[in-house]
This record gives structure tokens, sequence and C-alpha cells, in this order.
């Protein structure tokens, strides 16, 4: 591979299309993140997941932004409600859990596209339902094949996040059974999680966290990623919601996480990415507010 001025070697500054230049690698590696060349111009975990680039923007200024819902789990917490339906389609407080989260995001009025990752189990159900809503969003569906967890569910929703004109759009990615809002009522969460100038991560305090990921923190600032920890006194849990600024470096460190085949009960855990993110130098706040987890039998 030959660099701009005919050089062999790394490309070190690549004009992806006129006006838009790329530090660090082609195009191509950096939305894709699964090019053999991509593996071997990176030569650790900390260069393997870091990227240095701008967000684009509309022409108003405001951010491109995307949002994942991940709903291809297999509700083993619901059962046996969920041999029937998917956990988003269960009822809370006499709504539907997708009503009360996709509404809230459409409210925001902060994005340009809502990706629904989807099992092959339960997918045609939530077409049909997000089809009746009529929301007025652009509304992309993709499937996981496998139930390999949450990472990588989220991983599946790479190519509807990037494009031509979208290489580094900022992400919300939010659970299919957690009811999340701001201590005060008439706050949108959505639009004040992703007002932040630096990647935050919805947390509530848990007495039992070891069912749950949690963070371990100085002041607001994450310091470190757990799954399900064995801990004995309480923490912040993670409640399921995530504003990631730094799409492009989320993938390639998902990717690598899933190259790598290290899995946890047999899911490849979205933390052990989001650790990587840190590894990389990607810094991380904490965001608390109220929480409801409907993936237990106990709401």
């Amino acid at each position: 591979m030959r660099d701009r001025n005919g050089n062999r070697g790394c490309i070190t500054r690549f004009e992806a299309v006129p006006g838009l230049v790329v530090e660090g690698a082609t195009f191509d590696e950096s939305v894709a993140a699964v090019d053999d060349v991509a593996a071997g111009l990176l030569r650790s975990a900390r260069s393997e997941c870091e990227v240095d680039v701008q967000h684009e923007t509309r022409a108003t200024g405001d951010w491109l932004m995307i949002v994942i819902l991940p709903c291809a789990g297999s509700g083993r917490r619901r059962l046996p409600e969920t041999l029937r339906m998917p956990k988003i389609l269960l009822q809370h407080n006499g709504e539907r859990l997708m009503d009360h989260i996709v509404q809230p995001i459409i409210d925001s009025e902060q994005f340009d596209k809502l990706v629904f990752v989807l099992s092959p189990q339960h997918g045609q159900q939530v077409i049909e339902y997000v089809h009746r809503r009529g929301w007025e969003i652009p509304i992309q569906f993709v499937w996981q094949k496998e139930p390999l967890g949450f990472g990588h569910a989220v991983l599946q929703a790479r190519d509807e996040v990037f494009s031509f004109k979208r290489w580094n759009p900022p992400v919300l990615i939010h659970t299919d059974d957690a009811v999340n809002t701001h201590s005060n009522a008439e706050t949108n969460l959505i639009a004040d999680i992703t007002a932040s100038d630096v990647s935050q991560i919805g947390v509530a305090w848990r007495g039992n966290v070891g069912d749950y990921g949690m963070v371990l923190h100085k002041e607001d600032h994450i310091e470190r990623f757990v799954e399900k920890p064995q801990w004995d006194e309480g923490g912040l849990v993670m409640t399921g919601i995530y504003y990631i600024r730094e799409s492009r470096r989320l993938f390639r460190c998902l990717n690598k996480l899933v190259k790598s085949g290290r899995v946890l009960d047999g899911e490849y855990q979205f933390t052990q990415a989001l650790q990587l993110m840190i590894d990389a130098g990607t810094p991380f706040r904490t965001y608390s507010h109220e929480w409801i987890d409907c993936g237990r039998k106990t709401h």
C-alpha cells in the first residue's frame, strides 16, 4: 500500500471523499474495521482501538446522531413471557416497553435514524409493531442471527451507522428492558445525556451488583467497567443507556473483542468493548438518573 507521495507503508493521511480527511487509516478500514489490512496496521490494543477524528455536522452545526436498540436477547429473566414475545413488547404500567423507550427518543428531536437489532425468533413481531406505531423517524432493522450477547448485537448495526455522510457519528445505545427517566420529570433524559461533549454511561446505585455491569469511578469519571462482579457491597451499575461520541472507535473495539473470541457465559460483553475504549484513551462520565429494570419478573 502506498501513501499519497507514492511511498510504501502506512497511510497517515487519506482523503476519503473531497473535503473529508481521516487521520491514521483509510476510510474503508475505519468504517468496516474488519479488513486484514487494518489488523496488520494496528500493533496493540491501544492502537487497534484508537482513532482521532472530528465528528461530521449538519450545516446547522448539530450532530448527526443514531440510536441503536438491540432487542435480540433471549429474555431468560422474563420467562415464560418471552417464549411468545420479545422483552421490548412486554407491558409496563399499561404500555409496551418499546413505547417507554422510543417515545422519549422521538420527543428529544436529536436523532436521524433508529436501528433495531432483531432476533430470528421474535424479530417479525417487532417489525410489525413498529410499522403500526408509525413513528416519524427513519428506522432500519438488522438481524443478530445467533444469540451471542449484547456486544455482538450492537456490532450488527455497524453498517447502518457509517456511510460517506456519516463516518464517525455519535450513537445512543439503549437496552430493550429498561425504563430510564430524569429525576426532574420535565427534563427529557435523552436530550440531556446527549448534550455532553464526553461519552456518558447511565448509572444507578444498587445494593446487589452481581447481575449487572458495574462502573468503578472517581467522582463522575469512569476508570473501569466490570461485568457481573462478585462484589459484596453496593455500587453504581449500568442502566442500559450509553451515549458514545466516538462510534468509530467503539466498533473497532467491538470487532477486536469478537475476533479475540473472549466470551462470558457464551456471550460477547459490551462492557469489555467499553473497557478497550478506556484503555485506548476514551474518557467516560457517569450519568445518574431514575431507572426501572424491567428485565426482571419483580417489575
